[in-house]
């Protein structure tokens, strides 16, 4: 016959089993509910994504992938930044999600979500949403930030993020030309009543027909290879040529430049031949006024 203490030990056990088995059950679920938001959050495929629509407050600006290259379609499809959008993207793939900050929309205007605060991501591929995205305040700037979607109701906080890329307003490329120095032809420079004329014959540089200063020629014809611009002022701004102009001959095209200033302040800015004006930095302008006896051996 059984004693009362032996179902009082066969009850603990029951419970003790029921809580092993609770205890599993709650440990599976929660490793779970994290892939499943981050499912939610992170873009898996980013490499499909072919356009992208980013919205804050009173701005908004779409980019089109067209063949290899991504340009603004908003904006008459002028070249955007390749790698300012592959790292967009890749912080999208990368995404973590931390932790559940909130729920409902009671909380968005805390976490920098609401319609006048936020910033909205929409990526497509061939047509079709991919996912929808709300981008809120930054947490301690230590690269987390708040996030929905747009569909549900929890706020999460995400890390690995490079938050000023959300919040970027100016996505035009600023390259101003791309070329490698072997495939320069000639460089023929104009600065003032000076003009002369670097030659490149099989990776050999000659001035005016003479033998120049081959480190010299070197190194202009990289710096040009890689010209950025750091901003782009109006297109309508009075330009004033300084006098210095570069004409490039490259394999396949020729490119033609000159430099100068323009009505609004004293930097130094850029003119192409098609009459786009780009804002060059100090030191890209020292690399390009050179005179001609820099390049005498």
């Amino acid at each position: 016959m059984r004693t009362r203490s032996t179902y009082v030990i066969i009850g603990v056990l029951v419970l003790a089993i029921a809580g092993v088995i609770s205890q599993r059950f709650r440990n599976q679920r929660n490793q779970q509910a994290p892939v499943q938001r981050q499912e939610q959050i992170a873009l898996a495929a980013s490499e499909t994504v072919d356009r992208i629509t980013i919205k804050r407050n009173n701005f908004q600006v779409t980019l089109t992938k067209a063949g290899q290259a991504w340009v603004i379609s908003s904006a008459g499809n002028v070249r955007a930044e390749a790698s300012a959008i592959d790292e967009l993207l890749s912080n999208l793939r990368d995404l973590k999600v931390l932790s559940t900050a909130g729920s409902g929309d009671a909380d968005l205007a805390e976490f920098g979500l609401s319609e006048d605060q936020r910033t909205e991501l929409t990526l497509e591929s061939g047509g079709t949403t991919v996912r929808s995205l709300w981008f809120g305040r930054e947490e301690n700037y230590s690269g987390t930030a708040y996030a929905k979607r747009p569909n549900d109701a929890t706020t999460y906080l995400v890390r690995s993020l490079t938050v000023d890329l959300f919040k970027r307003d100016d996505w035009r490329d600023k390259a101003i030309l791309r070329f490698g120095p072997t495939e320069v032809k000639e460089i023929k420079y104009t600065r003032g009543r000076q003009s002369f004329t670097l030659t490149n014959d099989s990776g050999t540089w000659q001035l005016d027909g003479k033998s120049a200063k081959q480190e010299t020629a070197n190194t202009l014809a990289e710096s040009l290879g890689v010209l950025n611009a750091v901003d782009f002022p109006p297109q309508d701004d009075e330009f004033k040529p300084s006098g210095i102009s570069i004409a490039i001959t490259l394999q396949d095209r020729q490119v033609e430049f000159v430099l100068g200033q323009t009505n609004a302040d004293d930097n130094t800015y850029l003119k192409t031949s098609d009459g786009k004006l780009y804002l060059i930095a100090n030191t890209n302008r020292s690399r390009l006024t050179k005179e001609r006896k820099e390049f005498v051996p």
